[in-house]
């Protein structure tokens, strides 16, 4: 039985009031989860990189009762091999119990690991009612609030693989999703680049890998302005896109082969996915999930794309900021939502910011250690806990792992040239990305957006509608107006050394044709078989 109320704040602070009603709501969240659960659920692991639900529930009161309680002689009298069994990694305090033996603990018992947690609960509780915690101790609560929600969401998604294992299909939740409502075109959000600030502030909750905040410079790049979507990946599927190798990175491609990787993760077909709910149909308008971070590079690629580097997600996330929320944050379930429904990859390696320095003791290898081979991610899960995703909230895993799949990626400086260079990873010939030719927007948060940039704009093609065009033509024929008459002009006296330099053309392609009067001139004696306007 859970303390029904947060502990009593000393009079004037209102941290210990904040901490102590989150560290409770936390700690309820948590069993709320596995209300539904029964005994054997609690102790299924489905493979070695996921962990039962009992281990989750007694290894973040391990943390609170090893961190927090420990150094004050706080801690509730439990056998010793508890202090193994529920230490997940951290060394420098002891021999952790191998992570994939987690499901062979049938001792404790689940009632015992209750137990447990209660006394921990009231024993925190008790040192609030005192009054008198460090910083450094209040500071370590709230670490452990924020450890337990990352818990919370492990708890679901090693559920989830553990159930897919199981042929008889599990429902962990009976509640039907609700269908996406179409998703909206795919937008751009375009940013110049330059020298940007990136990582936590110095206000507020942060976690030690999200420090020092610290410069970084970037080119100017667009970044999607909604995820990807079942739809989409199916087609990069129906594509042969699991059969090409032009679109997988070296060792993606041999894990693909050696793996036989066929389709997204819980995928039981091109049509049906395994999920909480059990077998439902795919729906093609929600964000597709569960892909490594090779299968999100490898669709970037196909899109004529790539993956953001965390820079450039931090960066589009704190400038496209309403109010205290980032835009495109929205109710849980919204195709273009930032937080709240995938993960998303990105293409920066997991590495220690300049200057990073790791929370000292043995809490310090909360992070740290594991800055080698892993991919960064940002944004948060469809069961990432309401509260706790934030710009600079860094998740980290394999590129082998498969756990969302960011936005459609980011455009470097796109520009109307044919010829690409690999660096701008366009894909081949038979597909250009041009501006011009994007698809039709929002045109109504467009221009909230230009307009609330640091350098308002307005692009001018809200004025060019067939009156602007007429408009533009009549300007076109003022005496101030010289620009089109001397380029008609060029076209005419070097008309000859033109079609003599040029020789035999099949195609001419006119970027910004407008009425094509200029090109004209050069029409008549080239006689191309085609000539395309882009406007």
């Amino acid at each position: 039985n859970l303390p029904s109320n947060a502990a009593a704040a000393p009079a004037g602070d209102s941290r210990y009031e904040r901490l102590s009603e989150a560290f409770f709501a936390c700690r309820r969240q948590s069993l709320t989860l596995c209300a539904g659960l029964s005994a054997e659920d609690h102790m299924v692991q489905g493979a070695a990189f996921a962990s039962p639900p009992k281990w989750h529930l007694a290894h973040t009161t391990w943390f609170f009762s090893t961190f927090l309680l420990a150094p004050r002689a706080l801690s509730p009298e439990v056998p010793d091999s508890w202090h193994t069994l529920f230490n997940s990694y951290y060394n420098g305090i002891g021999t952790p119990h191998a992570r994939a033996e987690r499901g062979i603990l049938s001792r404790p018992p689940l009632d015992d690991v209750i137990t447990w947690r209660t006394q921990v609960d009231h024993q925190i509780q008790a040192l609030l009612d005192q009054g008198a915690c460090t910083d450094s101790e209040l500071g370590l609560l709230e670490l452990g609030i924020q450890h337990e929600m990352q818990h919370q969401e492990l708890i679901l998604t090693d559920l989830l693989y553990s159930f897919s294992r199981n042929p008889s299909h599990p429902v962990f939740d009976p509640d039907p999703v609700a269908p996406r409502p179409p998703a909206p075109p795919l937008s751009w959000h375009e940013f110049d680049g330059g020298l940007i600030e990136v990582g936590a502030p110095a206000e507020g909750f942060s976690f030690d890998n999200e420090h020092p905040r610290h410069r970084q410079f970037l080119e100017p790049f667009a970044l999607a302005g909604r995820l990807v979507t079942n739809r989409e990946y199916q087609a990069f599927m129906a594509d042969g896109g699991y059969q090409d190798p032009q679109w997988w990175l070296s060792e993606a491609w041999d894990t693909l082969r050696s793996e036989d990787w066929q389709r997204p993760l819980h995928w039981q077909d091109d049509n049906h996915v395994f999920s909480l709910q059990g077998i439902q149909r795919i729906d093609g308008n929600a964000p597709v999930s569960h892909l490594s971070g090779y299968e999100a590079d490898a669709f970037a690629r196909w899109s004529g794309c790539r993956l953001p580097t965390e820079f450039e997600w931090e960066h589009a996330a704190q400038r496209l900021e309403v109010g205290t929320e980032p835009a495109g944050l929205s109710p849980r379930g919204s195709a273009s939502g930032w937080f709240g429904d995938v993960w998303q990859w990105t293409q920066s390696a997991y590495a220690p910011y300049p200057g990073f320095k790791p929370d000292p003791g043995a809490v310090g290898e909360y992070n740290g250690k594991f800055m080698s081979s892993q991919w960064v991610l940002r944004g948060g899960s469809f069961c990432h806990t309401p509260g706790a995703a934030a710009h600079q909230l860094q998740e980290f895993l394999l590129p082998t792992g498969s756990v969302a799949v960011h936005r459609p990626a980011t455009r470097q400086n796109p520009c109307p040239r044919v010829n690409k260079s690999p660096d701008n990873h366009i894909r081949p010939p038979n597909l250009v990305f041009i501006d011009t030719s994007r698809p039709a927007v929002d045109e109504t948060r467009e221009v909230q957006a230009s307009l609330g940039d640091q350098r308002p704009s307005l692009s001018p093609k809200f004025f060019y509608d067939s009156r602007g065009s007429e408009l533009f033509e009549a300007i076109t024929e003022l005496p101030e107006y010289y620009l089109t008459r001397a380029e008609a002009q060029i076209f005419e006296q070097q008309l000859e050394d033109i079609i003599t330099t040029l020789g035999p053309v099949d195609v001419v392609i006119e970027p910004g044709g407008g009425s094509c009067s200029k090109v004209r001139v050069l029409l008549n004696p080239m006689q191309p078989r085609a000539f395309v306007a882009i406007d």
